[in-house]
């Protein structure tokens, strides 16, 4: 982390600079939103919306395994109405119920079902 500086540019973004001089735009987590033209992620009820960091706190998983489990179906993408990247609370619910009654056996096969999807 110490090979990042970040500077505040203003109080929505804020510009990296990387170690060769390089720069880029960095989006804050609470203003995450789906690509328009990659994904066609439906629009639902602020109460039935979940971002994704609350999601993965929910399942006791790190954040980078919500978009895992969003691009192998297991969670349903969804925006909310300020258009904000989550999931729908019914996925999570389903992801929830299906890891606690899941044998190992059909959790290595989702494993390895998920990996030959997923490349």
């Amino acid at each position: 982390m110490a090979s990042r500086l970040i500077t505040a540019q203003c109080r929505r973004r804020a510009t990296t600079t990387t170690p060769g001089g390089g720069s880029h735009l960095m989006t804050p987590r609470d203003e995450h939103r789906y690509p328009k033209l990659l994904l066609r992620v439906p629009q639902v009820p602020d109460d039935a919306w979940l971002s994704q960091p609350e999601a993965a706190r929910q399942l006791g998983i790190v954040l980078i395994r919500i978009g895992v489990l969003i691009a192998c179906g297991h969670l349903a993408p969804a925006a909310d109405s300020a258009g904000r990247a989550g999931v729908t609370i019914t996925s999570v619910e389903a992801e929830n119920a299906w890891r606690d009654s899941a044998t190992r056996r059909a959790k290595a096969l989702r494993l390895l079902k998920d990996t030959i999807r997923f490349f």
